[in-house]
C-alpha cells in the first residue's frame, strides 16, 4: 500500500500563495504568517510586533472555562442564571425558556444577540467607529445588548455568533476566580505558557518589549490604539504575536 509523501514543491507554492494574499496589505503594516509542525516551520513577515488578535481571544476564554471544568469548579451543563446575578442577565435571553448553559455560551447556541455586529445598523461596532475615543466596560456591553437588541432564539435552538455570550463567560470566570478577567488570563494562560508578548491592551502590558501594536484597520479607520477596542474584552481583547499564538495553540 502506497504511503503519502510531502510534495517537495509545497514550501515554494505556499510562499507564492502567501505573497499573493498579503501583497495588497503591505501598506497597512507588515503581514504576519507563521506555520509550525514537527518537521517544518514557515514564517512570513514581521514576527515581533504584537497585533490585536480579535476573536482569537475567544479561544483563550474557552481554554480558561475548560480548565475550570477540569478542576471541578464548573460544569458545562451549569446554567448561567445559577452563576451570575439576575440583573446581569435581564433582557439578554428569551423569557419563555430556561437560561442557556455554559456549553451553549461556548458554542454560540445561547440565543443572545451579538452586540458587536448587532442588527440593521445597531451595533457596538458602529458606535466604536463613530466614537473611537470612548471605552467600553463589560456592563456597558451587556446593557447595549439588552436595551438595543433582542434575543435571536431560545437557547440551543440555533447557532448565532455572539460576543455577548463571551462577555458572560468572562463574567463567570471573574465570579469563580474572584479577580478581574485580565488577571485570570495571565494566571491561567499567559504566565504559565511564557507568552511574553501577549497582553490585554489598556489593561496589562507584555512581559517583554513594549505595547506598540501593528495597525488594526476597519475599513478606513485605523483603530490599534483607540479606547473603543475595549469592546472586545473576553470575546476578543487579546493582543499577541504569531509566535505566542502558536505556543498557545500547541499547549
Amino acid at each position: 500500500m502506497a504511503t503519502a509523501t510531502l510534495d517537495a514543491t509545497l514550501p515554494a507554492r505556499l510562499e507564492r500563495q502567501f505573497d499573493r494574499l498579503t501583497r495588497r496589505r503591505r501598506d497597512l503594516g507588515a503581514p504576519q504568517i507563521a506555520l509550525r509542525s514537527p518537521d517544518r516551520a514557515f514564517t512570513y513577515g514581521d514576527q515581533e510586533t504584537a497585533f490585536h488578535a480579535a476573536s482569537i481571544g475567544k479561544l483563550v476564554t474557552g481554554a480558561i472555562v475548560l480548565r475550570l471544568v477540569e478542576a471541578g469548579r464548573l460544569t458545562l451543563d451549569a446554567r448561567v442564571d445559577a452563576l451570575l446575578p439576575a440583573v446581569e442577565l435581564e433582557g439578554l435571553f428569551r423569557d419563555d425558556a430556561p437560561a442557556p448553559t455554559v456549553l451553549e455560551l461556548l458554542q454560540h447556541y445561547s440565543g443572545a444577540a451579538d452586540y458587536f455586529e448587532g442588527h440593521r445598523g445597531t451595533s457596538v461596532l458602529n458606535e466604536l467607529l463613530a466614537h473611537p475615543e470612548l471605552p467600553w466596560t463589560p456592563a456597558e456591553l451587556l446593557d447595549f445588548a439588552r436595551e438595543r437588541l433582542r434575543p435571536v432564539g431560545r437557547p440551543g435552538e440555533r447557532f448565532h455568533y455572539s460576543d455577548t455570550g463571551f462577555v458572560l463567560l468572562g463574567r463567570i470566570i471573574e465570579e469563580l476566580e474572584g479577580r478581574p478577567y485580565h488577571e485570570a488570563v495571565h494566571a491561567h494562560v499567559i504566565d504559565p505558557l511564557g507568552l511574553t508578548r501577549t497582553f490585554l491592551p489598556r489593561l496589562t502590558t507584555p512581559a517583554e518589549g513594549d505595547a506598540t501594536l501593528a495597525p488594526a484597520w476597519v475599513g478606513r479607520h485605523e483603530l490599534s490604539a483607540v479606547p473603543g477596542l475595549s469592546a472586545g474584552w473576553a470575546g476578543g481583547g487579546i493582543a499577541s504575536t504569531t509566535t505566542d499564538l502558536l505556543s498557545f495553540s500547541e499547549a
